[in-house]
């Protein structure tokens, strides 16, 4: 292996008495390539025997090199310096002193090939590195999502608070089935705080300052979740992820969104309490599919439903609109109940658009993202207790004070 740094040269007289002098004509012949350390000193000999013709030392020196003397000294960081004193020829009674520094060969090892087990055992660990990573890589991706679409719940739960510090009552939706359909919870908030989303939202304490409100049928940033496949494809214009709780009944009854009544914050804390009382959760939006069963989807029912859950209908029967707007309230797009348990397969509503058995769902792995009305989340499992999740719907023994 060739020296790490060339070697330093200089004459020095055989007698000490007399002056050194600088020879810088005086080149080394070669590199040393020793595989060991030890081997470095009879590779200097040989060179210089090569140099001599006759290879002995004598008082008068042939036309040659040959070594006088060698000696090896212990470096730092694995290094080893070999100093070898050389007969120079033509100078009489001086020699040339070489220093070379040298990789020792056990401390930075020999070069040489890999073996196959070596090599196999470099592609497994590589392999199993690739193989993780690729099969990690999608979870990391839903966690990112899962975060994005908490994010934009914490964010209506905010908007929820202004709203009601600037009307001192929760948004009031209208009596379902009756004329026009009347504003969501969502619209009525954008519209109160002028606002064009509820991204920037410091907290309840800080009053946003107005800016625009958007007009319907524009896609809001912050509606969608990240995890709904059909809200993110933009199949629809305006969808809506995320829906306003009306109670535990498929007529829409007892929840703080309750068509044609008015909650207030005292109303429900004096009830079963705002930490306890679910105001909005995730629910899928539609594929944009009609025809297509499926639990984005929803189905139309003939009479009124009950709280029995949805019956029995035909493919022609089912609808793939679910979510596509967050302005107009109703159970197409903006309203869910706890009818249903969360992430039920069917979901139904009927044609006069007065009930319906539409539930919370997601596309998260076993967790559906419910907002309570005091602004923090809890996330519930398609397991959780009916009694539980019905009493999470519903505001509790004090009725929701009339709309005026």
């Amino acid at each position: 292996m060739p020296p790490t740094s060339p070697p330093r040269m200089h004459l020095r007289p055989t007698d000490p008495s007399a002056p050194a002098q600088n020879e810088p004509n005086a080149v080394l012949v070669g590199w040393m390539k020793p595989t060991t350390v030890r081997a470095m000193p009879a590779w200097l000999v040989n060179l210089a025997k090569t140099r001599s013709p006759t290879g002995a030392r004598d008082s008068a020196p042939p036309a040659g090199w040959w070594i006088s003397s060698t000696r090896e000294e212990a470096g730092s960081s694995g290094l080893r310096k070999l100093h070898a004193d050389m007969i120079l020829p033509g100078r009489p009674g001086y020699s040339l002193s070489c220093f070379i520094r040298l990789i020792s060969p056990g401390k930075a090892g020999r070069r040489r090939g890999h073996g196959l087990v070596e090599v196999l055992t470099i592609l497994a660990v590589v392999g199993f590195f690739l193989l993780w990573v690729l099969m990690a890589l999608p979870r990391w991706r839903e966690t990112a999502r899962m975060a994005g679409c908490q994010k934009n719940l914490m964010q209506i739960g905010v908007a929820l608070q202004l709203y009601h510090q600037a009307n001192r009552q929760y948004p009031t939706v209208a009596p379902l089935g009756v004329g026009t359909p009347g504003d969501s919870t969502v619209k009525a908030m954008l519209d109160t705080l002028v606002l064009p989303d509820f991204l920037d939202l410091k907290g309840p304490d800080q009053k946003p300052k107005p800016s625009r409100a958007t007009p319907p049928g524009v896609r809001v940033p912050g509606l969608a979740c990240p995890s709904d496949p059909w809200a993110m494809a933009g199949r629809f214009a305006a969808p809506l992820s995320y829906r306003a709780n009306t109670g535990d009944a498929a007529s829409g009854l007892g929840g703080p969104f309750e068509p044609g009544w008015v909650a207030t914050s005292a109303a429900i804390e004096a009830a079963d309490g705002l930490s306890f009382t679910a105001a909005f959760a995730e629910r899928l939006v539609g594929d944009g599919r009609d025809g297509e069963p499926g639990p984005m989807n929803y189905a139309t029912a003939p009479g009124p439903v009950g709280d029995d859950g949805c019956p029995d209908a035909p493919a022609g029967r089912w609808r793939g609109d679910a979510g596509s707007t967050w302005a107009e309230a109703g159970w197409r797009a903006t309203l869910y109940n706890h009818a249903l348990a969360p992430a039920a397969p069917r979901s139904c509503v009927a044609e006069d658009g007065r009930t319906a058995a539409i539930g919370a769902s997601s596309s998260h792995a076993n967790r559906i993202n419910v907002l309570l009305m005091d602004g923090s989340l809890r996330g519930v499992t398609p397991t959780m207790s009916p009694a539980v999740w019905k009493a999470l719907g519903t505001v509790g023994t004090a009725p929701p004070t009339p709309a005026k």
